[in-house]
This record gives C-alpha cells, structure tokens and sequence, in this order.
C-alpha cells in the first residue's frame, strides 16, 4: 500500500511540474512582402492562422537548442532557432528566420563545433543548406550544400570530427531515377562535394545517440512541451503554443516591429483554455523526416 501512495505522489508532483510551466507564444512575422513572396491568400477580413512545429531539440553544456519552423495549414512561412541559457525559463532566437525554410535536425560535435540541416519548403523541398556554429550555438552561419538552386532536403547527416561530415539528400524528383546522393565535407560544413548518385537510398553507418532532450506533443492542449530525461523519468522543461497568432496582412504604412519571443515566468496555474485553431498534419514527406 505505501508503494502505491509513494507512486501517486510522484505523479501528482510531476503533474504539478508541468502544470506550473505556462507555455511561450512564438509569434510569425507577416509582412507584405512575405504574403507576396509565398502567395499567401490571407487578408485582413480573412486571415491566416499560423502554427508552431518543432523538430529538434539539443543541449550543450547549459544551453538548450531548439529548431522548428512557423507555417499556414498548407504553407511554410520562416524557420525558427530558439535557445534558452537558464534551464528554459527563457528563450531568445540565435538566428534571423529564414523565409519558407525548415530547419530538422541537429548535432553537436563538442561543446563548441554544431550543425542543423534545413532547406526550402515549397510545393516541394529545395535548396538544402547548413546552419553552422563554433561558438556553442551563441551564433550560426548559413551555408548551401549545392552551388545552385535544385530540388531536394537532407534525409540525414552526421560529422565524426570538427572537419568531416557525411549528409544525404533525397531529391524527390530526379529525373532518370538518381534520387539519393551522398555529399561529404572536409571543411566543417562549409563546403560540398558530391561523391554518389543512386535510385536507391543511400545509408552510412552513425553511432547511436541516447538523447537527454525530447519534444512531446500535446494536441488536444494545442502545446509543443519539451522534456529533459533524469535518470528513468523525464522532467518538463519548457512548453510552446501551436497556435502562433494570424497572418494578417499591415497596411503598406504600417513599420513592421521586430520577430517576437513572448515569454512568461511561472506560474502556479495554467491559462485558461481558449479557443485556438486546429494544427495541420505534418507537411513534409515521411522519407524527410528523420533526424541523425
């Protein structure tokens, strides 16, 4: 019997954990241009809803990383890079969005040497890229797998020392069938080369990682929640709206304010439920999703 009331407990405190962490909004940025430039049909007696979806997660030393992208139900809007130096209390964006990009995965080679993968996202993935850092993820650089705009995203990627990566990419469309190519790197990640074409998946061997963060998805609370493994258990750390505000066009007069990070400190009770918009399912492929 006291197993069980000791078990009850540690649920109720967990519960208590997660309940005292009130969720950050990320809000999208919706300038003229960017409604334009993707062919938005969002206007100011309709708008669009926007949405947060996160794909990696990754600490280094004391700082948390966080990669994602904004969208409409059917449209890529910018990339988003959060980090957070105090445990996730807060978060402040290390790199300007990126518009249409996605931004998948990430790794760090030590505690200064890091990469995330993206590419473009349209009606299909272009333009695969690189964001590299080698200051702990303090500041990032963009840098182009290939020299030239062409389809395909980065299915996965892994560097064995600072200088020394492989990465594959699917192309999606290729013609005559020569989908999957492998690249290498000899720089760090600041330049390509290609070194094999083949119609079938290309694989290369990566040890394997047990992650210390992971992200959980709530949908019927509409929350992205983020969680830190101790020992057996995992412990919430941060949690992220899905909703992330409307995509409602300024007038051509109106100065656009900077991207915003809303933030909240905790809480001893959740907000009040309120009605938000429905998130739509995954965009991209199944064969793009997977993380190194």
């Amino acid at each position: 019997m006291r197993l069980v009331v000791t078990s009850v407990a540690g649920l109720l405190f967990s519960a208590c954990l997660e309940c005292q962490i009130r969720p950050v909004q990320i809000k999208g940025q919706c300038s003229p241009e960017i409604v334009q430039e993707q062919t938005l049909a969002c206007s100011t007696d309709e708008p669009c809803p926007l949405f947060l979806e996160l794909a990696g997660a990754e600490i280094i030393s004391t700082r948390m990383v966080l990669v994602g992208n904004l969208h409409t139900e059917s449209q890529t809007l910018e990339s988003v890079l959060l980090v957070s130096d105090d445990g996730g209390r807060t978060w402040t964006e290390s790199h300007k969005r990126i518009p249409g990009a996605v931004l998948d995965a990430i790794q760090f080679f030590d505690f200064e040497t890091g990469w995330i993968n993206g590419h473009i996202l349209q009606t299909t993935p272009k333009d695969a890229f690189f964001l590299l850092t080698t200051d702990g993820g303090k500041t990032w650089r963009r840098r182009d797998v290939t020299g030239e705009s062409r389809t395909g995203a980065v299915d996965q990627f892994w560097f064995d020392s600072r200088q020394h990566g492989l990465a594959t990419i699917d192309r999606v469309r290729a013609a005559e069938g020569f989908r999957y190519e492998l690249w290498e790197s000899q720089t760090g990640g600041e330049s390509w080369s290609v070194r094999q074409v083949d119609a079938q998946p290309i694989a290369f061997t990566k040890p394997p990682r047990e992650s210390v963060l992971r992200i959980r998805t709530d949908a019927k609370g509409q929350v992205h929640r983020l969680e830190r493994r101790d020992a057996a258990k995992w412990v919430p750390v941060a949690a992220f709206q899905i909703a992330a505000g409307e995509c409602r066009p300024p007038s051509p007069d109106f100065k656009e304010a900077p991207p915003e990070v809303t933030d909240t400190q905790p809480s001893p009770a959740p907000d009040a439920p309120g009605r938000t918009a429905t998130p739509p399912a995954p965009r991209k492929p199944p064969s793009l999703r997977k993380n190194p």
